[in-house]
């Protein structure tokens, strides 16, 4: 059975991602800062690593044995200032997957928001194909996601798909 770590598996989209994958028969372990509420994880079963993103140590303890990441921690605040979303958004990613790959992590799988990408424009889908011009918009959320998914440590490695 594949060990998969999941990083923000207490929030809404991680703690679905934990559902899911429990569903399909993986072996779940999941990335939880100390201060981290389970309410949204109380009914499944999952391993518990304490750290942090920003924690490189405890990101490298819990890839140990694990075949895949879903990399979904992240703020998503609209008043946090730039500073702080950047530490968490930017760098916290670019820990975890630089991580992933001194560990050899077979799939990385890094969610985010549509702001990595910018807003549709009207009557059309986005993809990330687009040419981001959201930066113009001037919020430090929207730069920090986009900076964020900006392929920071050369992820993906060479013939992997961004």
């Amino acid at each position: 059975m594949p060990k998969t770590l999941v990083t923000g598996a207490s929030g809404l989209v991680g703690s679905n991602l934990v559902r899911a994958l429990r569903e399909r028969g993986d072996d779940v372990r999941a990335l939880l800062r100390s201060t981290a509420r389970e309410d949204n994880l109380a009914d499944l079963s999952y391993e518990r690593a304490t750290g942090d993103v920003l924690d490189r140590r405890s990101v490298r303890r819990a890839l140990r044995d694990v075949d895949r990441v879903f990399h979904a921690a992240g703020r998503t605040s609209l008043r946090m200032a730039a500073a702080d979303l950047n530490r968490i958004n930017v760098d916290g990613t670019r820990i975890v997957l630089e991580e992933c790959l001194r560990a050899g992590v077979e799939r990385v799988v890094y969610t985010s928001s549509v702001a990595a990408i910018g807003p549709a424009r009207r009557g059309s889908t986005v993809d990330e194909t687009q040419v981001f011009d959201a930066g113009a918009y001037g919020i430090p959320y929207v730069n920090a996601k986009h900076e964020a998914r900006s392929r920071p440590c050369g992820w993906p490695p060479a013939g992997c798909r961004s």
